[in-house]
């Protein structure tokens, strides 16, 4: 993995921008299944995305398809097997959460996930 920056540094940024306004905007009542599933198949398409980086992180990530689909099933009260085709696996393309990103430039926040466990918003 490269250490200089790429081009994909203001993509992973606006991202992570996302991630946290959802999460600081999101209490138990606020989800709307669009949302939901929004989010659901963005945490899919980000471990897919980073999967790409080794076979090590690959095999750690292997299991987000089925932990989502099962999040699904809990949340939605929808078995993983009779969930929308694409939704029970790894995403197979990109989706752009638009919402979160407006607003917000690159280059604004240096929000980095931290090492620990804590939100790193």
């Amino acid at each position: 993995m490269q250490h200089s920056t790429s081009r994909l540094d203001p993509l992973a940024e606006r991202a992570v921008l996302a991630a946290c306004a959802l999460a600081d905007a999101s209490g138990p009542e606020e989800w709307s299944a669009g949302a939901f599933e929004d989010a659901a198949t963005a945490l899919e398409v980000l471990a897919g995305a980073l999967s790409g980086l080794s076979l090590q992180a690959a095999e750690l990530l292997e299991v987000v398809p089925a932990v989502v689909a099962a999040l699904r099933e809990s949340v939605e009260g929808v078995p993983a097997a009779a969930a929308p085709p694409g939704t029970a696996g790894r995403a197979s393309a990109p989706t752009v959460l638009s919402t979160g990103l407006r607003g917000h430039s690159p280059g604004t926040t240096s929000a980095r996930a931290s090492t620990s466990s804590a939100r790193p918003c």
